[in-house]
């Protein structure tokens, strides 16, 4: 099967950190069939000219828009954007098809602005179209009639299937955004990466560990309140992992806690190291849509406390993970005293059994099946 992978996020020389989960997605796709990488870029600058170049299966474009515009993300705004991106794409397109054949199947993920511009190609050029939403804010673009909507409908109308990277975000898709979903294609996790290195932790200090960049959104300050308010007779140590742009004064003097300790961004094998040495994983964001850390974490033996937000709770089992209720500080803490006993190779095999590179691969064969027979 020849497949042309279109991520709206991708990894590039001067960003190798740059959306590393959109990965394992493509990993799967190659095991399938050939894949092909087109990658076009949007960046703030001047120089109107496309940049274009290739390597090997990757074919990536770099397309300038406008810096500073208070209608970006409007029908109007994003619609001279997108124009733009299509360009760029198709001519990635075209130069991809010269050399490696027309594609049987288009996988985009993320709907603004690769799903968009996929439909689009895929309608043009004869081909079906699946698009994989992973985005946040995706229940912003789709809330007003004058944001996206429009563009979220058409895409819908043309492409042969449209999946989400969790049940709970499904389920919020169809019922905040009236956008039919038809399934689910989670985020596959590299199990061959992240695993154990401990069996047990013969520690008395409990080592707790968190992941995402600081700030609001991923309930940075939740969690440093929760931990704040541990027993006293309770070890613990805490590790955050995510960088720390946003200086917020009310985290500033959380971070002063002696047992947390803030460690910027990390590679994947020192996630995988640091997973590993820990015990207790803890999600606390107020929005998601999945959560790849946490399961990473899970392959490593970790156990996992998560929110009750409609997203990374619905890809856990209770026999696996807790859940609070979001936001709720008290309830938070309630869970990490009351930690229970765990296997590490139980917490790994429901990660591998679930969310494993040959888990993912067998759903996303069923998607490309269902896609080219439709």
């Amino acid at each position: 099967m020849n497949i042309f992978v279109i991520p709206a996020w991708h990894p590039t020389p001067e960003k190798p950190h740059l959306a590393r989960w959109v990965m394992p997605h493509i990993e799967v796709s190659r095991r399938i069939g050939t894949v092909t990488v087109l990658h076009v870029e949007q960046s703030h600058g001047e120089n109107e000219q496309v940049s274009v170049s290739q390597e090997h299966d990757y074919y990536y474009a770099k397309v300038n828009i406008e810096a500073k515009n208070i209608f970006r993300r409007t029908i109007i705004g994003y619609g001279k954007s997108l124009v733009e991106y299509t360009k760029a794409l198709k001519l990635l397109y075209e130069k991809a098809v010269a050399h490696n054949g027309k594609p049987d199947i288009i996988h985009a993920h993320v709907s603004a602005p690769a799903g968009f511009s996929a439909a689009r190609i895929g309608r043009d050029y004869g081909v079906p179209v699946i698009v994989t939403e992973h985005y946040s804010g995706f229940f912003s673009d789709n809330r007003f009639f004058w944001r996206l909507p429009y563009f979220s409908h058409q895409m819908r109308r043309s492409i042969k299937g449209l999946y989400a990277v969790s049940p709970g975000f499904k389920a919020s898709i169809e019922n905040k955004c009236n956008i039919e979903v038809n399934g689910v294609l989670p985020n596959p996790i590299d199990t061959s990466l992240f695993k154990p290195k401990v069996t047990e932790n013969k520690s008395s200090v409990l080592k707790i560990v968190s992941t995402g960049t600081v700030g609001s959104i991923k309930g940075t300050d939740i969690l440093l309140k929760a931990i704040s308010r541990l027993p006293k007779g309770l070890k613990y140590k805490l590790k955050i992992i995510g960088n720390y742009d946003f200086k917020d004064k009310e985290i500033n003097e959380l971070l002063r806690n002696p047992h947390v300790e803030l460690l910027g961004h990390k590679m994947q094998s020192e996630l995988a190291s640091i997973y590993s040495n820990s015990d207790l994983f803890i999600v606390s964001s107020r929005i998601e849509t999945a959560n790849v850390s946490m399961l990473e974490a899970m392959s490593c033996g970790c156990y996992v406390i998560a929110p009750k937000i409609n997203a990374p709770e619905t890809l856990l089992s209770e026999t696996v993970s807790s859940i609070y209720e979001a936001k709720n500080i008290d309830d938070l803490v309630k869970n990490i005293e009351t930690l229970p006993s765990f296997s590490r190779e139980k917490q790994r095999q429901f990660v591998i059994e679930n969310y494993g590179l040959q888990s993912v691969t067998r759903q996303l064969k069923r998607a490309y099946k269902r896609a080219l027979i439709l």
